[in-house]
């Protein structure tokens, strides 16, 4: 999925952005629904969740895409109203690995202060369908069972988040 960025410097909730949030969750919602399946979703959601995925200074937060309180909300309330879970953060969790995961996006020269780095690009999972270090006893399918980004995507401003999803034992999709 591709999320549509709201206006820079600009405060306040960004309608184009509300309503498209608000419509993904609802499709999501009504496709998981339709289908009576697991239903997972990646692609470039345009929000920096956390304050560790960001490093715009938090009194920006209010003018900088990706950072609103709004889209953070906004991006919360389909986390929770569908019970997903970002594989980034579960991943992370599930290595005791204390290094915030990637970046996926960077702007301008590191050190200066027109540089922005942000963790924008997600794959989310329903919770209970990841299995990344093998759970004891049997796993739940489907599931990712691999996860990891990489840099220097075909010229992309964003490094690729790659998962693996394992629909059975013998049935893996990359």
């Amino acid at each position: 999925t591709y999320t549509p960025c709201s206006a820079m410097n600009v405060e306040g909730i960004d309608e184009r952005r509300s309503n498209y949030d608000n419509a993904f969750n609802e499709h999501y919602k009504n496709t998981r629904d339709r289908t009576q399946r697991p239903v997972f979703a990646a692609g470039d959601f345009n929000i920096a969740p956390s304050e560790e995925d960001t490093t715009v200074p938090r009194e920006m937060w209010k003018e900088i895409p990706s950072n609103k309180p709004f889209e953070k909300e906004n991006y919360c309330k389909l986390l929770l109203q569908n019970s997903l879970v970002n594989v980034a953060d579960s991943v992370q969790q599930t290595t005791k690995n204390l290094v915030c995961p990637e970046r996926t996006w960077r702007k301008g020269k590191p050190g200066t202060s027109q540089y922005m780095a942000m963790r924008l690009d997600h794959v989310l999972a329903p919770k209970g369908h990841i299995d990344i270090k093998r759970s004891k006893g049997e796993p739940v399918y489907p599931n990712v069972s691999e996860f990891h980004s990489t840099r220097g995507t075909y010229g992309s401003d964003h490094n690729g988040v790659c998962f693996t999803v394992t629909s059975s034992p013998r049935l893996v999709y990359t």
